[in-house]
């Protein structure tokens, strides 16, 4: 076997060394490791729930509460016609003649009742000009018997005065005995100062008719409800009752009188002291 030359060797020389190195660095290279390609996305999607479904399916139902119908609203009753009370007449104040009228006819009417009574007592309050008290009672039997019991002042001291009145005979009872008088006339209050001797007649001259006397107040007296007329002028009143007509209380400002009147026609019996 010829061997090359050693300038044939020295052109080889480069041409091997450089193939050697390329097979060395082709040897030393690791060949890339392929890239597994993506999982493939599954196309399809989940199947969507109810909840993002293109139809919203209805969301589970709560229990709600029935809703209840709306109330039939009840059909409206038209309102009754307001029927306007029809303007009661303006009634013109009374005159002073209409008034006087019927003072006088109430006065006159109590008269004629009161002549019709043949018994009556009465309480009697008078205060004297003096300011004593005199309080009592008072009883009358028709036609002209009266018996009085009134506790007053007696010289300086307080007394009871009974007076017994029959006829034109008087029968006063100071203390323990009794002293009878005859006086002419009936005055069975005659013994008390203020006292008049006849207090039914002095009921009976106002209930003859003062000129203004007008009605007052309803009022309660012994005897029952009654309507006071009075008088300022003479400043005397009566309160006459309103079932009977007959006078209830007397009030006389001028003496300072009041009698209350009460028993009409009751059973009073009225005899001299033994």
């Amino acid at each position: 076997m010829t061997l090359p030359t050693k300038s044939a060797r020295r052109r080889t020389a480069p041409i091997l060394g450089g193939a050697v190195i390329a097979l060395l660095a082709l040897g030393c290279s690791t060949p890339p490791v392929p890239t597994p390609a993506a999982a493939p996305t599954t196309a399809a999607a989940k199947p969507a729930t109810a909840a993002t479904s293109a139809a919203p399916a209805a969301a589970s139902p709560t229990t709600a509460a029935a809703v209840k119908p709306a109330a039939v609203a009840s059909p409206a009753v038209a309102a009754s016609p307001t029927t306007a009370a029809p303007l009661k007449p303006a009634v013109a104040a009374p005159s002073p003649t209409a008034t006087q009228a019927a003072a006088a006819g109430g006065l006159a009417t109590s008269r004629q009742a009161m002549s019709g009574i043949r018994s009556y007592r009465a309480d009697i309050r008078l205060t004297q000009t003096s300011g004593t008290p005199t309080q009592g009672t008072f009883e009358f039997v028709l036609p002209d018997r009266w018996h009085a019991t009134l506790t007053t002042e007696v010289g300086g001291n307080r007394a009871t005065i009974e007076t017994i009145t029959i006829g034109t005979d008087t029968w006063v009872k100071l203390g323990p005995n009794w002293t009878k008088t005859s006086t002419g006339q009936a005055a069975a209050g005659g013994a008390v100062p203020g006292m008049p001797p006849n207090p039914a007649d002095a009921i009976g001259a106002f209930l003859g008719g003062p000129a203004d006397a007008t009605r007052g107040a309803v009022a309660s007296a012994k005897a029952g409800q009654c309507q006071i007329w009075e008088s300022q002028a003479n400043q005397r009143s009566v309160c006459i009752g309103l079932t009977d007509n007959l006078p209830y209380r007397y009030t006389d400002r001028t003496t300072n009188l009041e009698m209350e009147l009460y028993d009409f026609n009751a059973n009073i019996t009225i005899t001299p002291p033994a």
